[in-house]
């Protein structure tokens, strides 16, 4: 599956599927909800899979498939904390949103006063959030990815895209505990960068692009 983000209002807010390997691709998914505008998917395996959208009236917006993307229908959790006044997350690597195992995923947000992680351990029904030592300085700044290496170990990376050599704070975090905590890392050659991608190679470290 392939997503395209934009609102939904503007035809924008799609999911395609091929099942011929890139060659052609369907429409699954057009939501007939105003003002979602689509930001990330990602699944657990062949056929469970989320997809986050901005916040409307401070709520979170999620979508999932139990059928490997043929079909879709909203997902409305149980627990969900409301979202702070301008808080949002950032759809530009698809990387805000991300899965481990068979039922954990977390997403990180900006653009607020704080920017926070959210986590689910049950596939996205009941959510708790943490904050992060990243103080957001206006709309374009925020953590932009976050990556987990197994259910307590994760990376998230962020700054300010618009101007990031005016960005005095950390940029690159780090968990030990499933996102309850976080740590700034000092690193000088990247701490005046946009970064706005994480993920875990093959060998356990981290790439950030």
């Amino acid at each position: 599956c392939i997503m395209s983000a934009g609102l939904s209002q503007n035809n924008l807010a799609r999911i395609y599927r091929t099942d011929d390997g890139g060659k052609s691709w369907k429409l699954v998914f057009n939501p007939d909800l105003s003002n979602v505008f689509l930001n990330a998917m990602s699944f657990w395996d062949e056929k469970n899979g989320i997809v986050l959208a901005d916040p409307i009236d401070q709520e979170f917006i999620f979508f999932k498939t139990e059928d490997g993307g043929h079909t879709w229908k909203r997902l409305i959790p149980h627990t969900l904390p409301l979202a702070l006044p301008n808080e949002a997350v950032f759809a530009a690597s698809n990387s805000c949103l991300t899965v481990h195992g068979a039922q954990h995923v977390w997403f990180a947000t900006g653009r607020a006063s704080s920017a926070r992680v959210f986590y689910s351990y049950d596939r996205g029904c009941n959510w708790e959030v943490y904050e992060t030592p990243l103080q957001p300085i206006n709309s374009s700044s925020g953590i932009f990815s976050i990556a987990f290496r197994n259910e307590l170990e994760g990376i998230a990376v962020g700054g300010d895209y618009a101007d990031p050599s005016h960005f005095s704070g950390a940029n690159i975090f780090t968990t030990q505990n499933g996102g309850r905590h976080w740590q700034s890392e000092a690193c000088q050659n990247l701490a005046e960068l946009y970064l706005s991608s994480v993920t875990w190679t093959s060998e356990g470290e981290a790439m950030i692009i």
